[in-house]
């Protein structure tokens, strides 16, 4: 059952990471040409935040939570799963407190009438930024929580396990 869970968590961990890669990608990329956001590269980094980042994320923190509950794991006695599961937990609430709605709020300025995107340009912009930073952040963030995962560093290791 462990090394199911443990298959289904690495899954998550993919299709989060798949997905916030590929839409901060597509930010980037047509970020770079402010006058023209085309829609369908809006549209294509919405639908990778929905359909591979959110059930990614939701997938390795219920799975890395019941792994740790089926092997009976502290997070006091392996400071390294600790760390890991901060790390996680912060790429948690950045995700879903700030990229999450940044993408919204642009998908919303990008998808009205040529006059509300002239209204909402300030908004958009501000979205764009925070989604492009944020994203990143969440991205590196994710990547050190896996990092501390397979590597286990011995200084955060507690009689030497």
């Amino acid at each position: 059952m462990y090394r199911f869970l443990k298959l289904i968590h690495l899954l998550g961990v993919v299709l989060f990471a798949g997905g916030i890669s590929a839409a901060v990608l597509a930010v980037t990329l047509f970020g770079a040409m402010p006058d023209a956001r085309p829609p369908a590269a809006l549209e294509t980094a919405m639908v990778v935040l929905r359909a591979m980042s959110q059930p990614g994320l939701t997938l390795a923190g219920l799975t890395g939570a019941a792994m740790m509950m089926r092997g009976r794991l502290s997070a006091v006695k392996l400071p390294w799963l600790g760390a890991h599961a901060g790390l996680a937990a912060v790429a948690a609430v950045l995700t879903f407190a700030v990229v999450l709605p940044a993408a919204h709020e642009l998908w919303g300025a990008s998808s009205g009438a040529a006059q509300a995107i002239a209204q909402a340009q300030g908004a958009a912009q501000q979205a764009w930024h925070t989604l492009r930073v944020v994203a990143v952040v969440t991205l590196l963030l994710s990547s050190g929580s896996m990092g501390l995962a397979v590597l286990k560093p011995r200084w955060l290791m507690r009689g030497g396990q």
